[in-house]
């Protein structure tokens, strides 16, 4: 396995400008200065509350979105700027499956258009070939051939996620961005939809960023995990160091909260409540931005954004105390 990243991103920055109630235009900074890796064959969990920027990371990486600064290199190439037939070319090694597969399938196409239609875009395949691939695609999810000629409506939440998965490795990409991809399906589903996740992974040598506020859903297929708050990066490590020795005191109160299923274990260990709410994104606070609901915050934290370094080899974090 390759040692070079197949992703580096360096210091991504995506606002947004909002009309207010008054018409005023206030900056919501989504996502703001955040930096990691992703390599090759490997999965990096990307964790924290709802609308700490998660998804938007997600999306920027593809385009889908355009960051307002910050360094995207894909497979060695500055993919930040590109436009036009070089950013659809991209498209055949980065695909995204979104969180609800009941709007991502178009309700009037049958599963094998469905799964044919990247090909055709692409133009890589027509006739007979074309209905190999998709016959091909089909198996690799669990589905037989006589499963194209239906419609999205006629299948369960989980079975449309395979049509998802199915659609999003159809042109056999490198890396995949997956966006809360069990959150919307019943627990005994999950289980085999990220079991999918794991043999594809090992079968196509994929990439990727597996994006969910499921902390034990992360810890099972992650390889890293990268904390988030606020549409900043808190914390950065191999799943161990973060499960095990998380630094953050965030990452600290995120994992509390995660049940034991020891009954003794779990009345015995502490848990950790944050203060207060979380503050609004019209107006983040100065300084660290998780100060108004930390209990180590120093005066440091009110006024000084926190350094992002190193502490330990492959452990980044943001935090005063380190």
């Amino acid at each position: 396995m390759s040692e070079m990243p197949l992703l580096s991103v360096e210091g991504l920055k995506k606002y947004y400008t909002v009309n207010t109630f008054w018409g005023r235009k206030r900056l919501i900074k989504a996502v703001d200065a955040v930096s990691f890796q992703v390599r090759t064959g490997r999965t990096l969990g990307l964790v924290g509350e709802s609308g700490c920027g998660k998804s938007t990371v997600g999306k920027t990486l593809l385009r889908l979105e355009r960051a307002n600064s910050g360094k995207v290199v894909f497979d060695g190439q500055d993919i930040s700027n590109l436009e036009g037939k070089s950013l659809r070319s991209l498209r055949k090694n980065m695909q995204m499956i979104f969180q609800d597969p009941y709007s991502s399938l178009n309700a009037r196409m049958k599963v094998r258009d469905i799964l044919a239609e990247p090909y055709l875009i692409h133009g890589l395949a027509g006739g007979a070939e074309l209905h190999g691939h998709v016959s091909r695609l089909l198996d690799m999810v669990g589905f037989s051939p006589e499963t194209g000629n239906k419609y999205p409506h006629e299948f369960s939440g989980g079975q449309r996620q395979r049509i998802v998965i199915a659609r999003a490795i159809s042109l056999n990409p490198k890396f995949v961005v997956c966006d809360e991809p069990v959150s919307s399906l019943d627990v005994s589903v999950q289980s085999q939809i990220i079991n999918l996740f794991k043999r594809l992974q090992k079968e196509l040598g994929l990439a990727y960023l597996f994006i969910s506020h499921d902390l034990s859903v992360v810890r099972h297929v992650s390889d890293e995990v990268g904390v988030m708050y606020f549409g900043k990066m808190a914390e950065l490590g191999n799943v161990k160091d973060i499960y095990e020795q998380p630094l953050h005191p965030y990452t600290q109160a995120l994992l509390s909260s995660i049940p034991i299923p020891n009954p003794i274990a779990q009345r015995s260990r502490e848990q950790i409540f944050l203060m207060a709410d979380l503050p609004s994104p019209f107006n983040p606070p100065d300084g660290c931005r998780f100060h108004t609901r930390c209990k180590f915050c120093s005066p440091s934290c009110l006024s000084l954004d926190p350094e992002w370094r190193e502490v330990r080899k492959g452990h980044w974090v943001a935090c005063h105390l380190y």
